[in-house]
């Protein structure tokens, strides 16, 4: 039986992470300058990174089914 699985965007606060870390380059700086603890970044961050690997594995499921029928998909 297939697993249903609901995905969801990133969470403001993911972005805002996520978006700390890049300008920063440190995931403690951004930690700091957001005024939250290294665990909530690196979980926030993780969440984010697990939240990508499901879509792109959705993704590439989508496209064996669109290779076989693209037609029927209307993508």
């Amino acid at each position: 039986m297939p697993t249903i699985m609901r995905l969801v965007g990133l969470t403001e606060a993911e972005k805002e992470t996520l978006d700390a870390y890049i300008r920063y380059k440190s995931l403690t700086k951004a930690a700091g300058a957001l005024g939250i603890s290294v665990q909530l970044a690196s979980a926030r961050k993780q969440r984010a990174i697990q939240k990508y690997l499901k879509a792109k594995e959705i993704v590439k499921e989508f496209e064996m089914f669109r290779m076989r029928a693209p037609s029927i998909l209307g993508v």
